[in-house]
């Protein structure tokens, strides 16, 4: 999948990988059950490039805010699996993860007719700039990654984590 689409033509990428996280997760997420970060218990950058793919990417797309993930009104520069993958790493990274904060090179050989390779960026205002999201829009984005994970049963405390660092994005993101 090359970029983010809309309608009947919605992107679902590793959807097995995804059932299996979040079974697995949802038995293991109790956060006094183990040491793990929130990061291991969602799988790490895998599990949560998984997720993200299977379950996020088409709620966002079928959503008020589906036109950015179609390149409106800034243009892709890279393609839905390699934003997702660089969406995970920084998830990963931050929620205690093993992944680079910024600057990891992410590769989709079926990126056409972008570049096989991308690396992800560590500025979300420049990401973001020409977007124009608003408050709203941002907080839907929240939402609809906060409900999906919550119908995945991911636990309570772990959708709050993601919640947060997704949060504290919201001044580099939005009115940009």
């Amino acid at each position: 999948m090359n970029t983010f689409v809309s309608g009947a033509g919605r992107a679902i990428l590793s959807a097995a990988c995804a059932a299996l996280l979040f079974g697995t997760t949802a038995a293991i997420a109790d956060e006094g059950k183990d040491n793990q970060s929130v990061a291991q218990r969602l799988g790490g950058a895998d599990g949560i490039a998984a997720f993200i793919s299977a379950k996020v990417v088409p709620a966002l797309v079928a959503s008020d805010i589906g036109h950015f993930f179609a390149g409106d009104p800034k243009p892709l520069t890279e393609s839905t699996n390699q934003t997702v993958q660089c969406l995970a790493r920084l998830l990963d990274h931050d929620l205690g993860g093993s992944s680079p904060k910024n600057g990891a090179i992410v590769s989709d050989p079926n990126a056409a007719p972008f570049p096989v390779q991308h690396q992800c960026r560590s500025s979300m205002s420049e990401v973001h700039r020409g977007m124009h999201i608003n408050d709203a829009e941002f907080a839907l984005f929240i939402n609809i990654v906060a409900t999906e994970a919550t119908n995945a049963g991911v636990a309570a405390d772990d959708v709050a984590a993601v919640g947060k660092v997704l949060g504290r994005f919201r001044g580099e993101i939005t009115n940009k």
